[in-house]
């Protein structure tokens, strides 16, 4: 949504992006009554950072600190506020930047100079360039991204998944491609009825995505007997793994293989439970429309798969 602010999981997409499209802070006390000490990876000149943060020796009248960024002026400008004990460890916060494009464009400008090449300023062009090719990188497979993308709910890489699925060699990568090409495997592939359902987004965070669980089983159910059933249920986190299961469903052995789904208000769980009595379940199970805390929610949650894994 427009309005999730710097938050990590809601970083601006672009097909040219670094380290996320974020700046990690590490955030540690200074001397009583100064400033925080604050370090920045990627130390970039990109971004422009106000310290108003306090090193305290207790906790009478404590602010928590936090890092904020002007995204609703979409600028780069961070400030930090609030206090940290003189006796604290590191600190680290994730925040996303403005205009990904000139960050990555600036953070190389960076590193090339930083090793003696001298770049004087940063273009941004529509046009393709007639450059000669310097060098090739392999990356890992996008099974890799897949499975990163799966443990560390990495919404940036969703989106960019669904972009590229429409690209082709007239057409640039759009979300209106991207998803039309996801609808017509659920429609085609997975026999889903895709009127019953709308995509906004490829990552899950648009609050206009309306799904069911019903549909959630037939997609698992499909990927279960699918020739890519193995490397989809490489992808799925387990219980008690790092990633947003690790500390949930303790003591099922990873018997659990499944996804999470988290918004304000919506808790989500989706997967296969492996029981010994039942054989391979494919699951889903919807929450929304709660206020407070999602702890209750996601241990209902826990208790349901448990019960169905151990019964």
């Amino acid at each position: 949504m427009w309005d999730e602010g710097a938050w990590w999981y809601a970083a601006p997409i672009s097909a040219l992006s670094v380290n996320d499209n974020c700046i990690d802070f590490y955030v540690d006390p200074g001397k009583v009554g100064q400033p925080v000490k604050v370090e920045m990876v990627p130390k970039t000149e990109y971004i422009h950072l106000i310290n108003q943060s306090t090193t305290v020796n207790d906790t009478i009248d404590f602010q928590k600190i936090r890092i904020d960024r002007d995204w609703a002026g979409e600028t780069n400008l961070f400030t930090i506020s609030g206090e940290v004990l003189d006796t604290a460890s590191t600190d680290t916060f994730q925040r996303n930047i403005f205009d990904p494009v000139l960050f990555s464009g600036t953070v190389f400008k960076e590193q090339l100079s930083k090793y003696g090449v001298d770049v004087k300023k940063i273009a941004v062009s529509t046009g393709v360039s007639n450059g000669s090719l310097i060098t090739v990188h392999i990356s890992d497979s996008l099974l890799y991204s897949a499975h990163n993308l799966m443990h560390e709910s990495d919404n940036l890489t969703a989106e960019l998944f669904t972009k590229t699925m429409s690209v082709s060699d007239t057409t640039v990568g759009t979300w209106q491609g991207g998803l039309k090409v996801i609808k017509t495997f659920l429609a085609d592939s997975a026999s889903i009825d895709t009127s019953e359902l709308h995509l906004a987004d490829g990552s899950g965070v648009s609050r206009y995505n309306l799904s069911s669980a019903d549909q959630f089983v037939k997609l698992l159910s499909y990927m279960y007997h699918s020739n890519k059933k193995d490397e989809f249920i490489y992808t799925l986190p387990s219980s008690g793994s790092k990633s947003t299961l690790k500390d949930r469903l303790e003591l099922s052995d990873s018997k659990i293989r499944a996804k999470t789904g988290h918004l304000s208000g919506v808790s989500c769980l989706s997967g296969y439970i492996f029981s010994e009595q039942y054989g391979p379940l494919a699951f889903s199970i919807l929450m929304n429309g709660y206020t407070g805390s999602a702890k209750p929610y996601k241990r209902l949650q826990d208790k349901i798969t448990k019960l169905f894994l151990n019964d």
